[in-house]
């Protein structure tokens, strides 16, 4: 070998070598397309808790996930198994049989253990009652993954993972909750003959008809008459073609179910709500509010929504007056943040099943949770003065205002906020009080209605109350 060969072999071995390493993806909360998660972060030096094996599994898996050109190597690897044995190597895919896809964690048992399903199916109903007591309609409502709908094409030796919703079940109807689990909906779809989800494109999840469906099922069991089910006769069916697998480069060749709403159809635009300032999951922040100008009279919707309602939400949203949506891990567990913020008619809790887990919705905040009972029950307490009370903060934001204040107490009852006699819930921490209020909240004080802070004695017997309407102004 020549000494020009030899230096160029050297320069190439040292670009492949060296190449990964410097094209490294460093960046902080970064999102992978290929695995549809968070790239791993280093650990944190001078971490007590944690052990040695840890912190080496954590740093062999930053380097593994975030190497230069990751990316290219996993598809182009992944494609060439596809064109010569027809397999799929894919952190998030496996073929089933007659080419169907479907997510590698619908077929791989979930260890999810019955302390925290229990613990779960409890918050839910602690949610509901909050909700009902406020006078506010609830529904929690489970998704089904691609699996249970398509035992029939997983791979051989392979069964659908219902080892969460086996036990959930029977736990929510332990606990009285009002659930809907959408398998059977989803089944039944499939028993008239339409296709539910596709057969390869976004295998996780179903596609517009699934949706269609899905929404149809969830408004009639809440069976408000003044949210009309879907019409099919409202849309236009069509298909889009799909070239690569939903958050990858993995290629397909399949043409997927849409649905376009008509023009003379009834329609719901977004509002002007500035999420400034909103109390919201940095890594789970979806927000979309509508409002619908022909439902006048309708009815207003909260829902904690998941990635399903990627093809749902569009739907759904024209049936209400108006609707929030919000990312539901983690931020479900801040209904009632929520609730003080936008008053709901009704509160929709929406999850898949295969997402029920402590990732998702952390069992220590669960837990941790209080909910006030309904102001009604100590109504008729006697009133005495609230004293200790420090003089209200004010953080204004564009659509929302944020209210504290400090209490040099120990706060061991429940405490409300009351504006002309509505309540709403305040929330105690160590330093005080504090609730977020809407705009159109802030303006009714403004324009003179009167707001008192109510703390009910830690016995229960009496309510101390100050008037703070002016220092809200």
């Amino acid at each position: 070998m020549g000494k020009k060969s030899y230096l160029l072999f050297l320069g190439l071995m040292a670009v492949l070598l060296l190449g990964p390493l410097v094209f490294m993806e460093r960046g902080v909360d970064v999102i992978s397309p290929i695995d549809n998660a968070k790239l791993p972060e280093l650990p944190r030096a001078g971490s007590e808790d944690l052990a040695y094996d840890d912190a080496t599994s954590q740093v062999t898996s930053y380097f593994e996930k975030r190497i230069g050109f990751r990316e290219e190597i996993v598809a182009s690897y992944s494609t060439l198994n596809d064109k010569l044995f027809h397999v799929m190597v894919h952190p998030l895919y496996s073929y089933g049989k007659d080419g169907y896809v479907f997510g590698r964690s619908q077929f791989t048992p979930l260890e999810v253990p019955d302390e925290y399903l229990e613990s779960f199916s409890s918050y839910v109903a602690e949610m509901q009652e909050y909700c009902e007591s406020r006078g506010r309609e609830f529904l929690f409502v489970i998704n089904p993954n691609k699996a249970a709908v398509y035992p029939d094409y997983l791979p051989n030796g392979m069964h659908a993972n219902h080892s969460v919703t086996v036990p959930l079940d029977p736990l929510l109807e332990e606990k009285k909750v009002s659930f809907l689990d959408l398998t059977d909906a989803m089944i039944d779809a499939r028993a008239r003959g339409e296709i539910p989800y596709n057969r390869m494109f976004d295998a996780n999840h179903w596609n517009f008809v699934g949706a269609f469906n899905g929404v149809n099922a969830m408004i009639a069991s809440l069976g408000d008459p003044k949210v009309p089910l879907l019409s099919l006769g409202d849309y236009t069916q069509g298909l889009e073609h799909k070239d690569t697998l939903e958050a990858s480069a993995y290629p397909i060749d399949e043409d997927v179910p849409t649905l376009a709403l008509k023009d003379s159809a009834s329609r719901a635009i977004e509002t002007d709500f500035s999420r400034e300032g909103l109390r919201i999951s940095e890594s789970y922040n979806f927000f979309r509010q509508t409002e619908n100008p022909e439902r006048p009279d309708g009815t207003s919707v909260l829902i904690f929504r998941g990635s399903h309602f990627t093809y749902a939400g569009p739907l759904f949203e024209n049936q209400f007056q108006s609707a929030t949506m919000i990312h539901n891990y983690v931020n479900a567990l801040d209904v009632v943040y929520y609730c003080n913020l936008f008053d709901p008619d009704i509160v929709i809790f929406e999850a898949a099943d295969f997402t029920i887990d402590d990732s998702s919705w952390p069992m220590d905040t669960m837990e941790a949770a209080h909910f006030n009972a309904p102001y009604e029950s100590y109504a008729a307490l006697p009133e005495v003065a609230l004293d200790g009370l420090g003089t209200c903060e004010v953080e204004r934001h564009d659509s929302i205002a944020d209210f504290s204040w400090p209490f040099d107490k120990e706060i061991a009852g429940d405490a409300f906020l009351l504006v002309d006699g509505k309540a709403y819930d305040l929330e105690a921490s160590d330093s005080g009080l504090s609730v977020t209020l809407s705009n159109d909240a802030v303006r009714s004080i403004e324009a003179g209605a009167r707001a008192d802070v109510c703390i009910v004695d830690e016995d229960g017997g009496s309510r101390m109350v100050r008037d703070v309407s002016d220092e809200m102004r």
